[in-house]
């Protein structure tokens, strides 16, 4: 998240305290002026985050398609609702714990994946570039050297060695050659 959008959020949320005070408590009531002109604000701000949003996506997808050194794009084709949701069986209560992971459910939320993908579909279609998603399962678990699937990898691990083959492996680097190795497998079928 960039600092500007950051601050636009944190302008949201003072917005939005001080709206939930002005709000009237039956649902036919007339909202008074300053809630109105709290509301307008907020609708404002609210703009400025989607259009930073919309204009990160573009220039996300510009930069990829105009680089000419590969045609295929390959995605990982991810679930942001289960990533966002919350668990009902958390083992781990603490309040750091907690605010890490609501702030990593906001910034996923905040990306507009589904957005970006879009624009680089439509934009491809102008150009000879290709773009396609791939099945996620177990991309950053699987070892690349011997297909090895490690169950005892927590999100945590940034880097492990492979306890079949040997083979230390960084846990990005490793995902995306999976991912197109899956790509590439899926073609030959």
């Amino acid at each position: 998240m960039t600092k500007l959008m950051q601050h636009h959020n944190n302008n949201l949320k003072i917005l939005n305290k001080k709206l939930s005070l002005k709000k009237g408590s039956k649902k036919g009531e007339i909202k008074s002026n300053s809630y109105i002109r709290l509301h307008k604000q907020y609708n404002k701000i609210y703009s400025k985050i989607s259009n930073i949003r919309n204009y990160r996506n573009h220039m996300i997808a510009n930069s990829l398609l105009n680089n000419n050194d590969y045609n295929t794009i390959i995605l990982e084709d991810l679930s942001v609702k289960k990533m966002t949701e919350r668990t009902k069986n958390q083992t781990d209560h603490s309040k750091q714990n907690t605010k890490k992971k609501r702030s990593m459910r906001r910034n996923i939320l905040d990306m507009g994946w589904y957005d970006l993908y879009s624009k680089l579909q439509t934009k491809a279609k102008k150009t000879t570039k290709n773009v396609f998603k791939v099945n996620p399962a177990y991309t950053s678990k699987t070892c690349s050297n011997c297909n090895h699937i490690n169950h005892n990898l927590k999100l945590s691990d940034r880097e492990w060695t492979c306890p079949n083959c040997g083979k230390y492996l960084n846990r990005d680097i490793n995902a995306s050659i999976n991912i197109k190795n899956s790509f590439f497998n899926n073609l030959e079928k």
